[in-house]
C-alpha cells in the first residue's frame, strides 16, 4: 500500500487514507507512517469503524477510490446505497497469495466485484495468479464457478472488458544505486514466518557445499511464539559461511544486495513479492518457485517446488552474473520498475490527468 500512495503523491494526486478504528497502532503513529510514506509534513487521514464504512462515508468526496482491501463487504443495504453515488470512481485492487486454492479466494469475493463492475468500477489484478485465475474462470469455464451461488451468466463478457492487470511495483532508486559487485556470495530475505521458508534457503545453502557465504537477513520476532519458535529452528541451521543479519535497516540490505550474486527466494504466501524485483535491482540472479515472479525475465532461475533438493540443485547450477549483466539488469529495472514509471502506470490506468 505504501509503494501506491507515494506513487499517486508523486502523480500529483492529493491523497487522504481512510482507515479503520481497529488499525493496530496509535493515531499518531499512523500519521507518522503516512507522513514518512507520503513524504508530506501533513497528511490526511479519516479513521472508521470498518473499511466498508470508511468509504461508503467519505467516498463521495474523492475524484478516486483506489482500495486495497480485497475483501471489503457492501452488501448491507445502507452502505450499498452510498457506495452507489461513487462506485463508477472506484478501483478495486485484487491480489491472490499463491499458497490458498484459486476457488477458496475467488468465490467469496466475487459477489462484491461483480456489483463494482456492473455499476461501472473497475477491477485490477496485481498477482499473476489472481490474474491468470479470474480470466480462466470467466473466459474459459464461464458458467463454472463451483458453490458460487452469485454467478450472473450475462456478466462474463463484461468482467472481463473491465478486469484489467496492473503491475504493482516499483523499487527506490536511491536504494539501487551505488558500485556493483559480483562476488558469488547468496541472499535470502524475509520475516522471520513459517510460509517465507528461509529454512529451506538455508538447508540448501548448506548441503549444497557452497564455500561463498549466504547473507540470512530477517527478523527477531518479539510477541509471537510460533514465529519465535521457527526463528529458533532457523538459526538452529547454522555454517561458518553464514552471515545473519537480524534487523538490518534497509540501506545494509541494499548494500550487501549490490556486492552479491545470487537471492534464493523460496517464499510460498506472496501475491506482488518486492523482494525479488530489488534483488534483481542490484542485478542479482533470483531463484525463485512462485509464479508472483514473473516480471524477473532472465534475471530469475525458476524451480517447480519448494523442496531442499531442488533449490541445492538450483544453487549448484546458478551462473553468478558479470558486473556488466548486474549493470545491465539494474538499468532495465530502474526504467519499468521506477517512481515515476508507477506514478505513470497509475495515472494511464484510472485514465486521470493531474
Amino acid at each position: 500500500m505504501q509503494h501506491q500512495i507515494k506513487a499517486m503523491v508523486h502523480a500529483g494526486f492529493d491523497v487522504t487514507l481512510l482507515t479503520s478504528k481497529n488499525f493496530p497502532v496509535t493515531d499518531s503513529r499512523v500519521k507518522q507512517i503516512a507522513c514518512d510514506f507520503l513524504s508530506k509534513e501533513e497528511v490526511g487521514i479519516v479513521k472508521w469503524t470498518s473499511f466498508s464504512e470508511a468509504i461508503a462515508e467519505h467516498g463521495d468526496k474523492y475524484d478516486l477510490i483506489w482500495s486495497n482491501f480485497p475483501e471489503m463487504k457492501i452488501e448491507k443495504p445502507h452502505i450499498r446505497k452510498k457506495f452507489e453515488k461513487f462506485v463508477s470512481r472506484l478501483v478495486i485492487i485484487m491480489h491472490h497469495y499463491d499458497d490458498i486454492p484459486f476457488s477458496t479466494f475467488f468465490v467469496p469475493q466475487y459477489q462484491t466485484m461483480a456489483w463494482v463492475l456492473e455499476n461501472g468500477g473497475r477491477v485490477a489484478a496485481v498477482s499473476k495468479t489472481f490474474n491468470d485465475g479470474a480470466k480462466f474462470r470467466f473466459e474459459v469455464k464461464p458458467n463454472i464457478i463451483t458453490g458460487n451461488p452469485y454467478h450472473v451468466p450475462d456478466l462474463p463478457t463484461y468482467f472481463v472488458d473491465k478486469f484489467e492487470w496492473f503491475n504493482n511495483m516499483w523499487v527506490e532508486e536511491s536504494l539501487i544505486e551505488g558500485e556493483l559487485k559480483s562476488n558469488g556470495d547468496f541472499v535470502v530475505l524475509g520475516r522471520c514466518s513459517k510460509e517465507k521458508k528461509l529454512d529451506v534457503a538455508v538447508q540448501a545453502f548448506i548441503q549444497s557445499g557452497s564455500t561463498k557465504r549466504l547473507h540470512v537477513f530477517t527478523n527477531e520476532p518479539i510477541l509471537e511464539p510460533k514465529q519465535k519458535e521457527y526463528y529458533d529452528k532457523v538459526r538452529a541451521l547454522d555454517a561458518p559461511n553464514i552471515v545473519w543479519h537480524i534487523n538490518e535497516q534497509r540501506e545494509g540490505i541494499f548494500k550487501v544486495l549490490r556486492e552479491s550474486s545470487v537471492f534464493i527466494f523460496p517464499s510460498s504466501k506472496e501475491a506482488s513479492p518486492l523482494s525479488p524485483m530489488e534483488a534483481a535491482s542490484c542485478g542479482c540472479k533470483v531463484i525463485y518457485t512462485c509464479p508472483n515472479c514473473w516480471f524477473l525475465g532472465d534475471s530469475g532461475v525458476q524451480v517447480d517446488n519448494y523442496r531442499v533438493p531442488t533449490f541445492t540443485k538450483a544453487i549448484n547450477n546458478v551462473i553468478a552474473p558479470t558486473v556488466n549483466e548486474k549493470e545491465t539488469a539494474r538499468a532495465r529495472f530502474t526504467l519499468e520498475g521506477s517512481l515515476g514509471a508507477y506514478a505513470q502506470r497509475i495515472v494511464d490506468f484510472v485514465g486521470l490527468r493531474s
